[in-house]
């Protein structure tokens, strides 16, 4: 709403509002007052700017005080569900031995061997299908000739193999995982997957190992066939 300027010769309008002052600009600084009545800043010869371009009055314009909407955000709920649900125990355990497997199958840089030493914490609880910790050997030294029994499990890396992947997977898979693992081939150095799996199918059974070098020995099989060791799978 206008209304006119206070000063007696100025024919400006002032706008009423939270900022209303009785002078117009103008006259505030000082000019001099405007004495047209046929000026389109007459206070009597128009409405406001606002009515002239809105066709309402300017308090319409003003902000209220009424609470904006708020935001719902709603997250949809997963459909995927209980993933153990329809599922046999023998499946559950088979699907979590999958899932260890392919953590410490896993080259992680950076760490020592490439397994960071918090997966041994982690994984505690999975003592059901990891179970027992690796069996050191107990042979001294780097004797030519040793006579003792096969630990498969003289190794961190190749617990998991005995205790979870050669059971449950069976010997093809067992193969692949050591062959795609970079720690599993670095533990074996220079002996192949093909005799690891024979390392493990003859675990616990003695043999007489004969030394090749200060990390590796051999043995003859069931079927003669002369296989390489690593030292820390000889009890």
């Amino acid at each position: 709403m206008e209304e006119k300027c206070d000063t007696p010769d100025c024919l400006r309008g002032v706008v009423r509002g939270d900022t209303y002052f009785p002078l117009c600009l103008p006259c505030q600084k000082g000019m001099r007052p405007m004495t047209n009545p046929k000026s389109p800043h007459a206070w009597n010869t128009s409405t406001s700017k606002n009515e002239k371009t809105t066709g309402k009055p300017k308090d319409q314009d003003k902000p209220t005080n009424k609470p904006k909407p708020k935001l719902k955000i709603v997250i949809p709920k997963s459909k995927q569900g209980n993933w153990k649900k329809d599922k046999s125990d023998m499946e559950i355990k088979r699907l979590q031995k999958k899932a260890v497997e392919l953590i410490f199958s896993s080259y992680w840089y950076g760490w020592p061997k490439g397994v960071p030493e918090a997966f041994t914490k982690i994984f505690k609880d999975y003592g059901a299908f990891i179970t027992g910790r690796e069996v050191p050997s107990k042979m001294v030294g780097t004797p030519d000739v040793h006579t003792s029994h096969i630990n498969a499990r003289g190794n961190s890396a190749f617990v998991l193999v005995m205790e979870a992947i050669y059971p449950m997977e069976g010997e093809m898979r067992t193969f692949t995982t050591i062959e795609k693992s970079p720690v599993m081939m670095e533990a074996l150095g220079d002996v192949s997957p093909t005799d690891a799996i024979e390392m493990i199918k003859h675990d616990g059974q003695p043999f007489t190992f004969n030394k090749k070098d200060e990390q590796t020995y051999t043995w003859d099989d069931a079927n003669g066939v002369k296989r390489e060791i690593p030292k820390w799978a000889i009890a």
